[in-house]
């Protein structure tokens, strides 16, 4: 009787042993996994990469972000490119008159008219 007893006890044991591990491997166990493309982020690729941040937009232009990628608003900054990175040359159309020289700067005009020196402000 105290075998059959201590066989028991054995055998309710190694049961609850063998319950416990396996519903602590169910636990571990995810039902899915996601592989995000580039660009998304998070368990379930719902959030998206700030690729604004930092700014890569140069001379004050402003950042748009998009999917996988950027754009950069150089409107008013007195530059353009991909990240606002160049100057635009105000002295291409030869705005000096009378044979003024003109000279280029950032978002303005600097010239001269017969060798007197103007600030011209591009007002945007």
């Amino acid at each position: 009787m105290v075998v059959l007893a201590l066989m028991e006890s054995i055998v309710i044991f190694f049961f609850f042993f063998f319950f416990i591990s396996f519903n602590q491997k169910k636990k571990n166990k995810k039902a899915f996994s996601c592989e995000c493309p580039e660009g998304n982020t998070g368990l379930l690729c719902d959030g998206s990469s700030d690729y604004c941040s930092p700014n890569p937009c140069k001379n004050g232009g402003a950042c748009a972000d998009g999917i996988n990628s950027f754009a950069c608003d150089c409107t008013g900054t007195g530059f353009d490119g991909t990240t606002c990175q160049n100057n635009i040359n105000n002295c291409l159309s030869n705005p000096c008159e009378n044979g003024g020289t003109c000279i280029d700067g950032i978002n303005c005009n600097f010239f001269s008219i017969n060798n007197e020196l103007f600030y011209f402000i591009l007002i945007i």
